[in-house]
């Protein structure tokens, strides 16, 4: 849980909102908003993945919705989880 934590807290602190959105949907705040929560989760997947993916039963399956939840509380809850 603390590698996962990390990871995405790592992803929501460095990683900037709109850098990889097409100019076509700069105006539609979901596909904006969309974009920054799936880099986010890609890239907490990317950090724990070379630790876990050999370790843990159905990783692959998991991984992302396990990110994306840790991402989600950290952004809602706040950063005081840490």
């Amino acid at each position: 849980m603390t590698d996962l934590h990390n990871a995405a807290y790592e992803g929501l602190t460095t990683i900037k909102p709109g850098e990889t959105v097409t100019p076509k949907n700069l105006g539609n705040s979901w596909a904006y908003f969309r974009d920054f929560v799936d880099r986010v989760t890609n890239h907490c997947v990317n950090k724990v993945s070379p630790k876990w993916a050999s370790k843990l039963a159905a990783y692959d399956v998991w991984i992302y919705d396990q990110c994306l939840a840790m991402e989600q509380s950290l952004r809602i809850d706040g950063p005081s989880l840490k």
